[in-house]
């Protein structure tokens, strides 16, 4: 069994800190007339009758393993991310957009607007990452979301 000093344990915090603070997505987003510049972005694939693919993008860094925690990712543990969060859905064989989600401080909501084929370009979807773009009225965002585990997927 290996044992970790405090130093060590101070170096693995620090180093994790500092990666999840690096910008992972960029662009910008608007939700009730405030526009949100885009930093960091985290992704995760849902199983079960209807498997699909979801990417959040905040204006502040996620914290990934307080997300993950419990082994499962989904829409309660976002809402105790501090930032604004933009949340794309959609189909990973065709790449078809479901819908998005957007909540901030004051709420939360969903812009019908931005569904459906051709709004969504991905250049990486694998085991580790999910990378592209999304365009849509008053949101275009780039991204290169790592994935988060999920049980079942």
């Amino acid at each position: 069994m290996r044992t970790l000093t405090v130093t060590g344990l101070l170096i693995l915090l620090a180093s994790a800190s500092a990666v999840a603070a690096e910008p992972t997505a960029s662009g910008k987003f608007t939700f009730r007339d405030v526009e949100y510049d885009a930093v960091h972005a985290v992704a995760w694939k849902t199983a079960g009758d209807y498997p699909s693919s979801q990417i959040a993008v905040s204006d502040k860094p996620f914290d990934a393993v307080a997300i993950d925690a419990d082994g499962l990712v989904n829409d309660a543990d976002l809402m105790a991310h501090p930032g604004a969060t933009l949340m794309i859905s959609f189909m990973p064989e065709d790449k078809h957009v479901l819908g998005i989600t957007l909540r901030n401080d004051t709420g939360h909501g969903a812009d019908f607007r931005c569904e459906g084929s051709g709004l969504l370009t991905l250049s990486k979807d694998d085991d580790s990452f999910i990378a592209g773009t999304f365009a849509c009225e008053e949101h275009q965002v780039s991204f290169t979301a790592p994935l988060l585990s999920t049980p079942g997927k």
